[in-house]
């Protein structure tokens, strides 16, 4: 079967657009916890879109940082526990990532 069609140009500048803003609020962001799209993001790192995967990646990265410092009154005494931390399929998929990463910087 032949592929798919790409999506329409309009579709990934919205996705861009949503992305861009999803990104600005997980830096803001001190309840990272209640965030429930992580496996969206985790999908949209197969993208054909570069910038659609370096968004969703940017996404991740700022899921997994603990929230900013001068933003809490009462800094976290444990540790930072989002989706992404307690789901063993998404880190799979980003240590998969990561490896395929590192093979295409080694020219294998």
């Amino acid at each position: 079967p032949p592929p798919p069609p790409p999506p329409p140009s309009s579709s990934i500048s919205t996705l861009l657009t949503l992305l861009t803003f999803t990104s600005s609020l997980l830096h803001s962001s001190i309840n990272k916890h209640v965030y429930n799209s992580t496996s969206h993001l985790i999908l949209l790192l197969a993208s054909t879109s570069d910038h659609v995967s370096s968004l969703a990646t940017i996404c991740l990265m700022r899921l997994s940082q603990p929230p900013l410092l001068h933003r809490q009154q009462c800094p976290e005494q444990a540790g930072h526990h989002t989706a992404l931390h307690s789901s063993p399929s998404s880190e799979e998929k980003l240590l998969l990532l990561s490896r395929g990463w590192g093979a295409q910087t080694s020219n294998m």
